[in-house]
Order: C-alpha cells, then structure tokens, then sequence
C-alpha cells in the first residue's frame, strides 16, 4: 500500500456512517441491508450510497442470496491500510 491508495481508502471512510458500517462487517462475517439499516439507523438511499462508495474503494464486497444482499468487510484491504499507518517511515 502507498500513500496514494491509503488515501483513497480514507476518503472512503471520511464519514461517521460509512466507518461505523466498515466497523460492524469487520467485526461480523456478513449482514444484509436489511440488518445493516437497523443497525447504523439511516434511510435506505443513504445507506446504498455508502455502500456504493465502500464497495467501490473495495473496502466491502457483496453477494446476493436470492432477493437479499449480504454485504461483507474486505479485512485483508483493511488490515493492509492498518499496517501502512502503523509502520515508521
């Protein structure tokens, strides 16, 4: 990881909403939309935004299972951004 591509990742995360969604899925396997609406408490338009912009970064991915999305964390793109900013010059 680069500076460039850290940054990238933190413009995807410079939202209160958008780092509590990477939080949760970090910390569970999956959840669908439906799940996650209850759990950051936003309209169902903001948070497809969000999701729209965490997945683009490649922060989350999803799956469908048929009429449900489940989305989940990339951890191995997080841990990376984790170990760029914790490592010294």
């Amino acid at each position: 990881m680069n500076q460039i591509q850290a940054s990238k990742l933190f413009n995807a995360l410079s939202d209160p909403s958008r780092v509590n969604i990477v939080k949760e899925l970090y910390h569970n396997e999956t959840f669908y939309v439906g799940q996650l609406l209850e759990m950051v408490k936003i309209g169902q338009s903001t948070l497809s935004y969000h999701l729209s912009l965490l997945y683009e970064s490649g922060l989350l991915s999803y799956k469908k299972v048929g009429k449900k999305v489940y989305y989940y964390c990339n951890r191995d793109l997080v841990d990376s951004l984790f170990n760029y900013i914790s490592k010294k010059n």
